[in-house]
């Protein structure tokens, strides 16, 4: 759903009508019609598609709220962190999510589009292709395309200097829950962020036990 700057009902009808022109085949700004006969290989389509799709999310962009331009970073900026930590390049996990969508276009220019924050969170299916691909819980993608701040154990003990050890036995794989959820209910408690619907989540998947710590920030 689109949020536009302002509220009115005939401004809201005229930025549809703005969008719907300029992303229409005819503009002369438009990429190519994907529809075109004469593409004839899949990838070429897909990667059409892409380009479609960052074209209406850019229009649409420029006429989104700060706040909802603000998840948008938010999500890409995570997506690259995890993806630096799992040592992948945008087109090494361009060809790995490809490959797993039964090889439907991700393009890499798609890829860094999202991770500068140009076009919103993927769909779900997209999300849990990355979550897949980076290793890490659907939920810590999919609440952070619905706008939450994400951390791990990690993330939310380390601004604690009496959970500094803790924080190492957790990156070695040596936390215990008899540790970790104390320390996780305090910290959350405690955590030094102006932020409203604070929570913390237990996942048990596949034998392993994973906690994420998620809250909306509020606005300085």
């Amino acid at each position: 759903m689109i949020s536009f700057r302002y509220g009115t009902k005939a401004s809201i009808n005229y930025r549809r009508r703005f969008i719907s022109e300029v992303s229409s085949s005819t503009h002369p700004d438009a990429p190519p019609d994907p529809s075109r006969q004469d593409l004839t290989e899949p990838v070429e389509r897909a990667q059409i598609r892409n380009y479609w799709q960052l074209y209406r999310n850019t229009v649409q962009s420029s006429l989104m709220s700060g706040s909802d331009v603000a998840i948008w970073k938010r999500f890409g900026s995570l997506v690259q962190r995890l993806r630096k930590a799992k040592g992948l390049g945008l087109r090494e996990m361009s060809k790995v999510a490809t490959a797993r969508m039964g090889g439907r276009g991700l393009s890499a220019a798609y890829l860094s589009a999202i991770e500068r924050g140009l076009t919103a969170p993927p769909r779900p299916p997209v999300l849990a292709v990355l979550a897949e691909v980076l290793d890490v819980p659907i939920e810590k993608l999919k609440l952070s395309a619905e706008g939450y701040v994400v951390l791990d154990i990690a993330e939310t003990l380390q601004p604690f200097p009496e959970y500094a050890e803790l924080v190492r036995e957790v990156r070695e794989g040596r936390g215990t829950t008899e540790t970790i959820i104390p320390a996780m209910a305090d910290a959350t408690r405690r955590f030094p962020a102006k932020m409203t619907e604070g929570r913390l989540q237990i996942i048990v998947k596949g034998g392993a036990i994973q906690y994420l710590f998620f809250y909306r920030p509020t606005r300085s």
